[in-house]
């Protein structure tokens, strides 16, 4: 069981380290679906303006802004420190690389070689594709 606990932290150690690289290497200025989705659903929520404005953000006004509220108060606090910022953004893709695995290891439960290498193969193709590194900043 301690083994298996072991093993645990150091995957997701691993994760997140490479997320982090990865935050800091694709490093984007953040782009107009930032502004009206993610930024403006925490600002509204936070400032009761989700029953004033109609449809700002068309469909996504409606999505749940609890995690836009987060992301809202986190730029805002930390908006001197930029590279704290990158950080934790990067953090939640190793988080969400994390999970998979797991969900991998729950569908290859044989625990063979094979098994072991369509899980890497799975996690470096998720890792790899396009929206989650333009996501990744």
């Amino acid at each position: 069981m301690k083994k298996k606990f072991l093993q645990n932290i150091f995957i997701l150690s691993t994760l997140l380290i490479i997320s982090l690289v990865f935050s800091f290497t694709f490093y984007q200025d953040p782009d107009l679906d930032f502004y009206t989705y993610h930024f403006y659903n925490g600002w509204a929520f936070l400032h009761n303006r989700i029953n004033i404005d109609f449809l700002p953000c068309l469909f996504r006004s409606y999505f749940n802004p609890l995690l836009d509220s987060l992301i809202y108060i986190s730029i805002i606090k930390l908006n001197s420190y930029p590279f704290i910022l990158v950080a934790l953004s990067g953090i939640k893709y190793g988080i969400f690389m994390f999970l998979e695995y797991k969900i991998l290891e729950c569908i290859f439960k044989r625990n063979t070689e094979d098994d072991k290498i369509s899980i890497l193969f799975c996690l470096v193709l998720t890792g790899l594709s396009p929206i989650l590194l333009y996501c990744m900043a």
